[in-house]
């Protein structure tokens, strides 16, 4: 699970963990890319379920002339779409999970990235104590909902009105089929 990143947000949304509205890609075709902007609206990220890093992995499809290039750009991955999100801010926290299950994290950060790459990173991350709590509680318990111990890293996107993504009911949407 930890591998396939639609698979890991099934698992948080099923945990009850805000996460971005995402939709599997069940056939790498341009008519069902169509499908899934009309269902997620344009722009949307196309993205890698595997093998991906610093925005490796990732294509922004900003209208539906943008579909063959994301195909090719993509071709031969296992895929899902996320809705886009427009972020004011890029968050991390880094948790640590123990053997018994317990929970403990480091300050939140900010990451600041150009050309997909973390260029910058700012401890603690440039927004009010109130946010970095918040970041911190919402990466700790999506650490906690998954299983073994180790030290997780948990990005996330602080919306341009001060919020993170809202919970999505669980089922809906990451249980419909576009294409």
């Amino acid at each position: 699970m930890i591998q396939d990143k639609y698979l890991q947000k099934v698992h948080l949304v099923e945990a009850g963990v805000a996460t971005a509205e995402s939709l599997p890609v069940t056939a790498s075709t341009p008519g069902c890319l169509a499908g899934i902007g009309a269902a997620l609206g344009y722009p949307f990220m196309l993205k890698s379920r595997t093998l991906a890093y610093d925005g490796r992995g990732n294509y922004v499809v900003r209208d539906a002339t943008a579909i063959p290039a994301a195909l090719e750009a993509l071709k031969d991955r296992p895929l899902y779409a996320e809705k886009w999100a427009a972020f004011a801010k890029e968050l991390a926290v880094m948790v640590v999970r123990t053997k018994s299950g317990g929970c403990v994290s480091y300050p939140t950060v900010e990451t600041v990235h150009e050309d997909n790459i973390c260029k910058l990173v700012y401890a603690p991350a440039k927004v009010g104590a109130g946010i970095r709590d918040k970041a911190r509680r919402l990466a700790e318990r999506a650490v906690a909902s998954f299983w073994g111990a180790g030290v997780f890293g948990v990005e996330m996107f602080l919306l341009a009105d001060g919020r993170f993504p809202r919970r999505i009911k669980c089922g809906v949407p990451f249980r419909r089929r576009v294409c």
